[in-house]
């Protein structure tokens, strides 16, 4: 009776610990939505049910990533092994005489736990972590093309020609971590380029430097004054200067195209007087018209114009 019970005892044991094969996915999933306990379908909706269907459509549940339904069912096929196995332990623990169940529970225990050691987890980087990684590799991108743009710049102002060790000297790329590095390198390229006569031509070498008097002009702030250099040197100039140099050039056509024609006026007619009535009075619809755009114009002009820049209207006389 002994050998018989030992031997059913230890058949239960091995067909409680042999784990079945993981099933699919979907039906571990039915299994985790699907309870025994739901009523069948009737044709009729319940209050209970439309209104968690409501909240449902209204609030979606998160996207899982297959990762995660993975880690899902690895975590429920391992709690339910562990579970009944703690189960057997608990039964067999019991039975002071059963030492073989007590060997094989504690066999089966170390295998679950070696193979859980033995299998490595995959980390996974939370999105914040990805996001901060991009951001770091694209400033490395960019730090190393402003590097080699530099030195592709310097390297075509300032030719290597015969000479080896600063043709080496350009080729090597600096990675500046430190002012220190970038100071050296400046001062290298500018003792290099005095070596090469890059100085000689200066505009100014020898003489003083010229000296702008609105530079020490107290009505003038620093930053108005930097900025109108800036400008003036670039050859642009305000929109009210620009503005003026038009209107000014259409006054300036407007009176040469009338001066001419009182010329052809007087030639023809051999006029001997500075005014002509008659002739006004023919040219007078075409001067009020003309001198209404040109009106127009300067209205535009003193909108824009400072207060001591305002030009006054034309009229015919």
């Amino acid at each position: 009776e002994k050998d018989e019970t030992e031997a059913e005892t230890e058949k239960e044991i091995e067909n409680d610990l042999s784990i079945k094969k993981p099933a699919s996915i979907n039906t571990i999933l039915k299994n985790s939505f699907v309870s025994p306990t739901d009523i069948p379908w009737t044709g009729d909706e319940p209050i209970q049910s439309t209104v968690v269907r409501m909240i449902e459509d209204k609030y979606p549940p998160l996207k899982v990533k297959r990762d995660s339904v993975k880690e899902f069912i690895d975590a429920r096929i391992n709690k339910n092994a562990l579970s009944s196995l703690s189960d057997f332990n608990d039964q067999r623990f019991k039975n002071e005489n059963d030492s073989s169940a007590v060997i094989i529970a504690i066999a089966a225990t170390n295998d679950e736990m070696s193979s859980k050691s033995s299998s490595p987890k995959k980390t996974s980087l939370t999105p914040e972590q990805k996001k901060i990684k991009q951001r770091e590799a694209k400033q490395s991108r960019i730090v190393d093309a402003r590097e080699a743009a530099a030195e592709y710049s310097i390297s075509k102002k300032y030719p290597t020609g015969d000479n080896d060790d600063h043709s080496s000297f350009t080729t090597t790329r600096f990675v500046s971590k430190s002012i220190t590095q970038w100071e050296s390198l400046v001062e290298q390229r500018i003792q290099e380029a005095m070596a090469a006569g890059e100085f000689k031509n200066l505009p100014y070498r020898g003489k003083p430097l010229p000296v702008d008097k609105n530079e020490m002009n107290p009505y003038i702030h620093r930053t108005e004054f930097l900025m109108n250099r800036l400008v003036q040197r670039q050859g642009a100039a305000p929109a009210w200067i620009e503005m003026q140099k038009e209107v000014d050039s259409e006054i300036r056509l407007f009176r040469k195209n009338l001066q001419t024609n009182w010329k052809r006026h007087v030639i023809a007619h051999h006029l001997f007087d500075k005014r002509d009535r008659n002739w006004e009075q023919a040219q007078k619809s075409y001067l009020e018209e003309a001198l209404q755009k040109l009106n127009s114009r300067l209205r535009s002009y003193n909108i824009v114009a400072p207060f001591a820049a305002r030009r006054s209207y034309l009229t015919i006389d």
